[in-house]
Parts: C-alpha cells; sequence; structure tokens
C-alpha cells in the first residue's frame, strides 16, 4: 500500500504520511510547500504550491498571485496573499533615450 498524505496534519512546510499500522513519515522543507488562499483565516487549508505559469502570463496556486505583462509595457504584478502587492514595469532602452532628449 502506498503511502497516503495527512492532509489534516499539513503545514507551511511539512507533509505527514501514514506508511501503514503505526507507522508515519514527515517530511519537512526550510522553504514553505504549502499556502492558505486566506491566510488569516484559521479554518482555511494548506494547499499545494505550483507555481507554473499559464499560457496567459498567471501564477495563482501560491503565496502569491503573479500577472506576467504579455502585451504592451513589460513588467509584471506581483500580489502576495499575505502582505499586498506592487507593480513593476520595465522601460525600454529606447524610451529611456526620448525622455532625456
Amino acid at each position: 500500500m502506498p503511502p497516503v498524505e495527512i492532509i489534516k496534519k499539513r503545514t507551511r512546510n511539512s507533509k505527514t504520511h501514514h506508511l501503514s499500522g503505526n507507522r508515519y513519515s514527515w517530511d519537512g522543507s526550510i522553504g514553505a510547500i504549502h499556502y492558505k488562499e486566506k491566510p488569516n483565516d484559521p479554518k482555511s487549508a494548506w494547499l499545494d504550491i505550483d507555481t507554473t505559469i499559464s499560457p496567459s502570463g498567471k501564477v495563482t496556486k501560491a503565496p502569491f498571485d503573479l500577472d506576467i505583462f504579455l502585451n504592451g509595457l513589460p513588467g509584471f504584478r506581483f500580489k502576495s496573499k499575505e502582505s499586498g502587492e506592487f507593480v513593476i514595469r520595465i522601460k525600454t532602452a529606447r524610451e529611456r533615450r526620448q525622455r532625456v532628449a
């Protein structure tokens, strides 16, 4: 029988698996492997982090939302689900020269 994760035992940086009988395994990480969609809600479940970028340039299954601007001025929008958001826009060398002239 393969190990089965005990989801209610998840933490930000660990997983616990039931092996068989009274045998368990605990896997821990220095960094986060789980996040909460609503971090301030104690009933919010720990979810697996997935930083795969979608074809539309988005990451949403993480402790943050990331939106990479694929059209127009390059840049991205980052929003931490715990502390807020910021937007980064990258100016091209051509745009910088035009401002100086």
